[in-house]
């Protein structure tokens, strides 16, 4: 009986390191096969990712990390996008294909005397309300225009309508602080070239043809 219980610890033992090995054995598979993500939780270098498992936890994807000119580097799974979220509300996504676009389209509140940093038109793209009063406005941008920011608007509604030029900026060098008129069914796009000038486009008006 005391040899039979001295085997049979024997045998749990090997069978303990055994498992033990093969853990071991495994895990080493998987960095070999992912070499550029890293498991660490704190500072990462040389090139490697930091790395989030997928939503099944089979796969880990590098997700952030710096390359060998030193950019930042946001990575997805090919095939997918990266989203870009505030209080984890996603605001834009980038993908290959499309480039960047806007989740939703950013909804201005339009009044007859704008108030800066409040009535704005964000960057990205702008749907004006299909209901608004005509000749209201919204400034270009927060009351501190960021250069080389971006803004396209698109007028559905059946009224006219503006867009300042923010923190005192002209509009295609004209005078500080003035707008731009974007009619019924017109689009617009502008981009801040530096926080005091602002390029636009002439309003585009598109007459439909066809079908």
């Amino acid at each position: 009986m005391k040899y039979k219980r001295f085997f049979k610890g024997l045998i749990e033992d090997a069978l303990t390191v055994a498992a033990i090995l093969f853990i071991n054995a495994f895990i080493a598979f998987n960095v070999s096969a992912q070499q550029d993500i890293s498991d660490s939780t704190g500072i990462i270098g040389n090139g490697r990712y930091l790395g989030a498992k997928t939503v099944d936890g089979q796969t880990t994807v590098g997700v952030l990390g710096i390359d060998a000119d030193g950019n930042t580097r946001v990575n997805a799974n090919s095939g997918e996008d990266i989203v870009l979220s505030v209080a984890k509300t996603p605001v834009a996504r980038i993908n290959s294909t499309g480039g960047i676009s806007n989740v939703t389209a950013n909804s201005p509140v339009l009044i007859s005397t704008p108030v800066a940093g409040t009535n704005i038109f964000s960057p990205g793209f702008n749907l004006v309300p299909p209901t608004v009063t005509a000749n209201t406005a919204a400034f270009l941008g927060g009351a501190t225009p960021t250069p080389l920011s971006e803004f396209e608007i698109y007028n559905p509604s059946a009224s006219t309508v503006r867009a300042k030029a923010a923190g005192g900026a002209t509009i295609n060098g004209a005078t500080a602080g003035g707008y731009l008129t974007i009619a019924t069914k017109c689009s617009v796009r502008c981009k801040y070239a530096t926080a005091t000038d602002i390029s636009c486009s002439v309003p585009a008006c598109p007459t439909p043809q066809g079908p």
